[in-house]
């Protein structure tokens, strides 16, 4: 297996407020370059705990969570912030297109925050995954003028503008009807291959959690099996 792109080691996660509750336990985890995980528990589980540590926008009450080398614990929120937006991307059951945007201002938006012009080599690669989803002649409208599988997939060209070397899908296909779905999920396991983004995606659905590279469970908590379908 390549390096990983990012590593738990020994997470725990503690809420203190009112009452004592431990939601994560003792969790590692690797993630390979250009590897699709789905990750999968039932509801209270810690999968959403899980993910918010991994997208660096909660913390560990112990343990370490690595990423580009660096461990996120040492950092203050502007470097949080710029290794999220440089080595991150996020896809969720919702869209969340920006409605006066039209698809293109959409996507480019996280290479406009980390200030690169609308021209040159990033719009050409934005451009150019617009068109492998499909969406070149939707590109000029706005997000309400598609429908929610297309949306769905500008929000996938929106998480992979930046190139980022990880990308974190919340039930990316929980809202799509079936053949949507499973439109979607082709589209995300064809691009992590062709552009070696690894995924690593919450999902309630077993017959997508078949086709990923490795399939992790979690319990109240703490990882119980990990295998490669």
């Amino acid at each position: 297996m390549n390096d990983p792109v990012i590593s738990l080691r020994g997470i725990d996660k503690i809420y203190t407020q009112g009452v004592r509750a431990q939601v994560l336990f003792e969790v590692n985890l690797d993630i390979a370059a250009g590897e699709f995980v789905a990750l999968v528990g039932a509801s209270g589980s810690g999968k959403s705990t899980m993910l918010n540590m991994v997208g660096l926008l909660d913390t560990p009450s112990a343990g370490q969570v690595l990423i580009a080398g660096r461990d996120a614990a040492t950092l203050d929120e502007d470097e949080r912030s710029r290794l999220r937006r440089e080595h991150l991307g996020f896809i969720f059951q919702s869209h969340y297109l920006l409605p006066d945007f039209n698809i293109m201002e959409n996507v480019f938006l996280p290479c406009r925050l980390r200030g690169d012009p609308p021209s040159g080599e990033s719009w050409t690669r934005v451009e150019g995954l617009i068109e492998t989803v499909g969406l070149s002649e939707h590109r000029h409208k706005r997000p309400h003028q598609l429908s929610g599988g297309q949306q769905q997939r500008a929000a996938i060209v929106r998480a992979l503008a930046n190139q980022p070397r990880l990308v974190l899908a919340d039930e990316p296909t929980g809202n799509l009807d079936s053949q949507t779905r499973d439109i979607v999920f082709k589209l995300m396991r064809d691009l992590s291959r062709r552009q070696g983004q690894a995924f690593l995606m919450v999902t309630h659905d077993a017959s997508l959690a078949t086709e990923v590279d490795r399939v992790v469970t979690i319990r109240d908590g703490r990882i119980v099996d990990e295998n490669r379908p």
